[in-house]
């Protein structure tokens, strides 16, 4: 009869190395998420300032773009005639606020979920942090004058 501490693995037993291999895996593939999403942060990080550099040179034309599009509404709050130019002009812009609209939202997302996954990690879980917030909740009523 083999004892506990026989190194032999029992019939059925997955060896230890399997696991440490998939947790090895699950761990690569964390890295690599992160550093995926770090590299799209830093584009995007990098496209904003071109844009803002950008911005800073044109500063007669962002004038201008923001020149139609307060002129683009009469007081009534219908739009007004615009050239193809103008209309051109705002198009892109409205083009390019949308693109930096999602990319920010998938930014967001990506953001929540490796913030669920650390705190998964380290075992907190939504009703621990619920529970949490709720004693600090309370604690802060029973600071006040009014308690």
């Amino acid at each position: 009869m083999p004892s506990n501490n026989d190194s032999t693995p029992i019939k059925g037993n997955k060896a230890p190395i399997t696991n440490v291999s998939r947790k090895s895996a699950e761990t690569t593939k964390t890295i690599k998420a992160d550093e995926k999403m770090q590299a799209a942060m830093d584009r995007f990080a990098a496209e904003l300032a071109n844009d803002s550099d950008e911005e800073s040179v044109n500063t007669s034309t962002h004038q201008q773009h923001e020149h139609i599009g307060d002129e683009a509404f009469n007081a009534n709050g219908s739009a007004t005639e615009l050239s193809e130019a103008e209309k051109e002009i705002v198009r892109e812009e409205l083009k390019k606020t949308e693109d930096e609209i999602n990319t920010l939202r998938q930014v967001l997302a990506a953001r929540q979920k490796h913030a669920a996954d650390l705190k998964r990690k380290l075992g907190i879980s939504p009703l621990t942090e619920l529970t949490a917030d709720i004693n600090q909740s309370l604690q802060h009523v029973k600071e006040t004058q009014a308690y």
